[in-house]
């Protein structure tokens, strides 16, 4: 009897600014065995934001290539930007039975799905619209209104 565990994988979406990254915060500092998968973007690093730790930054170039060398779970052009959930890190963390959470956007997270049929998918719902457009305002989100006008269709 093979009693060995794997890990699960916890896919957590929801608008921008609506705690996502909080409550998988938490997560990562209450168990040593949990883990937080980095996503791609050619987008810019914003103020605060490291390489590596908040996103792997890079080139449209390096990003299509990855895209064509099938090394993402899934991909999105989001806000004129890409971002894209890489597979291998996840599949070896997943398979020495760390839990594992990846913040994507909802689009992404049916993709994982149909990836890995065991995910689990959490949606994240901000208190009410006008926290969510507060929150994003004290960040100094740059693109408020075109973040707010997709709330309506994730939610």
């Amino acid at each position: 009897m093979n009693l060995e565990r794997k890990g699960i994988l916890f896919v957590v979406s929801g608008p921008s600014g609506a705690g996502k990254s909080s409550i998988i915060g938490r997560a990562l500092a209450s168990d040593p065995r949990v883990s937080f998968s980095v996503s791609f973007t050619t987008r810019a690093p914003r103020e605060g934001e490291t390489d590596g730790i908040h996103y792997h930054f890079v080139d449209e170039t390096t990003f299509r290539n990855m895209i064509d060398e099938d090394r993402f779970f899934e991909w999105q052009s989001v806000h004129g930007h890409m971002y894209g959930t890489p597979k291998q890190g996840i599949v070896n963390q997943l398979e020495k039975g760390y839990d594992m959470f990846l913040d994507i956007d909802v689009k992404g997270a049916l993709n994982v799905r149909k990836e890995c049929p065991r995910a689990v998918l959490v949606f994240v719902e901000p208190p009410s619209v006008e926290a969510l457009r507060e929150r994003l305002f004290r960040r100094g989100e740059r693109e408020i209104t075109t973040r707010m006008r997709i709330v309506g269709e994730e939610m």
